[in-house]
């Protein structure tokens, strides 16, 4: 019963008409506190244009998953829904025509609590999420920023059409997915059995990368990628339009194949058909594979 208590709490609502706006002061329109993580297993979030953010609790000694949304409107806010076993964060509502509309969702975790599965589906949606470990995340956004800092998980699939990509110290277990349409790439610090990228236009730099197996896929835009550890499983580098400049260790041993087709592709290392293959496709620009250190 006690588990259950906080699954049925009500969200606190403030009422008001749709078009009533509390000015540029953020306030609380809804909340569920306290809530038991016995049980809890998934988190879909659907949003708009609403930022999100995903943090540890500051207090230590908080044991319960804590969430807030605030807005400087007073009604069109998210609905909350909580079953004791998953939470939905939902707007239904078109706030399209709410000018000057601002919309927080935050929420708090335990330490070292870890959640099955987080799902986020946004249009706008500035997403922050930090110290926070789960089995699946997955997260896909038309436009707005994303930072991952020190996430854990098994299975990490990121998709975004415009905006940043921030990824920072994380671990997967599994294959960690990202996908961006239009806008910049940065990964640093990031540990996975197999990487996948796949980038439009936009730069992208991954820098102490440590995985078994990458594949890279950029079209349009600057490319830097700088390994800590050579890759163990045969690899592919692709690169339409931009050049690219490998970093790999000095000790490594693997060879290349490939095609060059108005670009340039240059090596400082030997090629003796030892080790795993790196396959590389170069439409237009210049790549290079060096030894040492890009940092």
């Amino acid at each position: 019963m006690k588990k259950f208590l906080a699954s049925i709490l009500a969200a606190t609502v403030i009422a008001g008409a749709a078009s009533a706006q509390a000015g540029t002061q953020l306030q609380t329109v809804s909340a569920q506190k306290g809530i038991q993580i016995n049980g809890l297993k998934k988190i879909q979030i659907s949003l708009k244009s609403e930022s999100i953010t995903i943090r540890q609790n500051e207090d230590t000694e908080d044991k319960t998953l804590n969430i807030e949304i605030l807005s400087n409107y007073t009604a069109m806010y998210p609905v909350l829904k909580n079953d004791g076993k998953s939470i939905k964060i939902e707007q239904k509502d078109n706030t399209g025509k709410l000018k000057d509309r601002v919309c927080e969702v935050n929420i708090t975790v335990p330490k070292d609590f870890k959640l099955q599965e987080i799902k986020i589906n946004t249009e706008s949606s500035d997403i922050t999420i930090a110290d926070f470990r789960t089995q699946k995340l997955e997260i896909g956004t038309k436009s707005g920023a994303v930072s991952l800092t020190k996430v854990e998980s098994s299975d990490f699939s990121v998709s975004t059409e415009k905006g940043d990509l921030t990824v920072r110290n994380n671990k997967v277990e599994k294959t960690a997915n990202m996908k961006s349409s239009s806008g910049s790439m940065t990964v640093t610090n990031l540990v996975a059995d197999e990487i996948i990228t796949e980038t439009q236009k936009g730069n992208v730099r991954l820098s102490d990368i440590t995985t078994k197996k990458i594949s890279i896929n950029a079209d349009k835009g600057v490319l830097d990628l700088n390994m800590s550890k050579l890759f163990e499983k045969d690899s592919e580098i692709r690169v339409s339009s931009g050049n690219a400049k490998i970093y790999l260790p000095a000790n490594s041993t693997f060879w290349t194949s490939g095609s060059v087709d108005r670009g340039r592709f240059r090596s400082e290392f030997s090629q003796d058909s030892k080790g795993p293959l790196l396959n590389i496709k170069v439409g237009g620009g210049d790549m290079q594979i060096i030894k040492g250190s890009g940092l």
